[in-house]
């Protein structure tokens, strides 16, 4: 099934004159211990960078996973993108301590 049609992704597109200058996603799913909300994809255009629009991104996918009374947002970042790593946290996102492990072998 294709992101764009699955009922547990929410696509957000932010254009400025009709022009596409970034996406996020919002992938959600129901746990016993209540709806987790991940944000995938936070992609601005480096035209647009510096503006808002990630924080508006951001702030958007945070409406939508009250909307959906979630209990906790996740998204990943990689050290070195210095600045989504000073948005995440100015917008109250705190970096865990903690191991991510993948399993990709023969997928």
């Amino acid at each position: 099934m294709s992101a764009l049609s699955s009922p547990q992704t929410i696509i957000l597109a932010a254009f400025i004159n009709d022009i596409l200058v970034g996406t996020a996603s919002c992938v959600y799913s129901y746990c016993v211990t209540g709806t987790r909300v991940h944000v995938e994809d936070v992609v601005v255009d480096a035209g647009y960078r510096g503006k808002g629009i990630g924080s508006e991104l951001i702030h958007h996918a945070i409406k939508r996973a009250k909307m959906l009374d979630a209990k906790t947002i996740d998204l990943t970042s990689r050290p070195d993108r210095e600045a989504a790593n000073r948005l995440y946290k100015k917008l109250g996102f705190i970096l865990r301590d903690t191991n991510v492990y993948r399993y990709n072998d023969s997928l």
